[in-house]
């Protein structure tokens, strides 16, 4: 029995012989994906790849997001960005945080 106050949230994904999400809770109709099988809509957030694969803006509502990473391919920072790109030199990139690496690459910090 529930505490007093709480609600039951159910949660549900379907899968393809793919192994890609075909619907969740949040995108009943399905997951997005590019060309390369990252997924590019999840039904709450928008994503867009770099040149390597790695995630480098994301969208949630009218919040953007972006994600900046050195030359070994490791993240290092977090901010906000003006418009839908991967180069900060575009999208305006402004810094919110700034991770610390440890000695393998391993990111030490949290947002």
């Amino acid at each position: 029995m529930p505490a007093s106050g709480a609600s039951l949230v159910s949660t549900w994904a379907n899968f393809n012989q793919k192994n890609q999400v075909t619907g969740t809770t949040q995108a009943p109709g399905g997951v997005g994906y590019d060309a390369a099988g990252g997924v590019v809509n999840d039904g709450v957030n928008q994503y867009l790849y770099d040149g390597e694969g790695r995630i480098c803006a994301v969208a949630n509502g009218s919040a953007l997001i972006g994600y900046i990473y050195n030359a070994d391919g490791h993240r290092v920072a977090m901010g906000t960005i003006r418009s839908w790109s991967c180069d900060p030199g575009v999208n305006g990139f402004q810094t919110a945080n700034d991770y610390v690496l440890g000695l393998f690459g391993e990111q030490v910090t949290h947002p």
